[in-house]
């Protein structure tokens, strides 16, 4: 009985033990803010509670030489409080309905509301409101079968009066299914950027796995290089001949390319000419 009494006591003990810990995890781990959708919407930032108007989408750095996901920030920053959360009666200003009347609560103007005048002064206020981005956090990008895309992203933005900071909202930022890295590619690798050369490892009887993709631009090999750093893809290079059979070898035939991100084909096949 004191040995089943002891196992006992022992599985109490272990039970309180990763309870504790479980508990302790939590309160370390960090969970993102509930997004703040119904102000958002209210100031014109989601067209309804659940979807962002705040895009993502990949844009090339050319001062930095990198490309990052950029937001299009306008919708933030040129928010023209008074127009998105008053109602204008001649001189007078009132809530347009009763959810702006929280908003503008939690802002600290309580002077006035649904049917309600608001004060001179916090209607000036209310005008000189400022919406800044404090954090942006892109989503997680992944491929498809076509191109790669990326999920939602999280953002904080203040509203400030005076470079004073009065609230400070968590949104989301809408994900987008399509970056376009293949037209973006094609921009980039194309008939008019790729020399057959040598230097580049293209010549008869040397094998196509052999040579290297180097373009006659300077700022398009800069682009196609900042590219791969931000995907982290390493191409594969198909050279074929003009039935679409692929060469392992060059020959004084001429050769046709298709550039592929694993399965997804960002260079259709274009014509080259032939190794020099």
């Amino acid at each position: 009985m004191k040995v089943i009494l002891r196992f006992l006591g022992a599985i109490m003990i272990s039970s309180v033990s990763l309870t504790s810990i479980n508990v302790h995890s939590k309160i370390l781990a960090w969970n993102p803010p509930q997004v703040d959708t119904e102000f958002a919407r209210l100031l014109g930032w989601y067209s309804d509670n659940n979807t962002p108007k705040i895009e993502q989408k990949l844009q090339y750095n050319a001062q930095t030489n990198m490309y990052e996901i950029s937001i299009n920030k306008k919708i933030i920053t040129e928010t023209n409080f008074k127009t998105q959360l008053l109602i204008a009666n001649g001189n007078d200003f009132t809530a347009k309905n009763l959810q702006t009347t929280n908003l503008l609560r939690q802002l600290g103007f309580t002077s006035g509301g649904v049917g309600t005048i608001y004060s001179n002064q916090d209607v000036a206020n209310i005008s000189n409101l400022t919406a800044i981005i404090d954090n942006v956090n892109h989503g997680k990008i992944t491929t498809s079968s076509l191109d790669y895309q990326i999920a939602r992203g999280t953002m904080e933005v203040s509203v400030k009066l005076n470079n004073k900071t009065l609230h400070t909202y968590h949104l989301d930022t809408l994900n987008n299914n399509n970056l376009n890295i293949p037209q973006l590619a094609s921009q980039l690798v194309n008939s008019n950027t790729i020399a057959l050369t040598k230097i580049c490892g293209f010549t008869v009887n040397a094998l196509t796995s052999n040579c290297t993709l180097n373009l006659n631009s300077n700022d398009k090999q800069n682009q196609w290089t900042a590219l791969l750093n931000f995907l982290s893809a390493t191409p594969s290079l198909t050279w074929t001949d003009n039935s679409m059979s692929v060469i392992e070898t060059f020959t004084t035939a001429p050769v046709w390319l298709q550039v592929s991100f694993g399965k997804i084909i960002v260079v259709n096949a274009f014509y080259c000419g032939n190794p020099q």
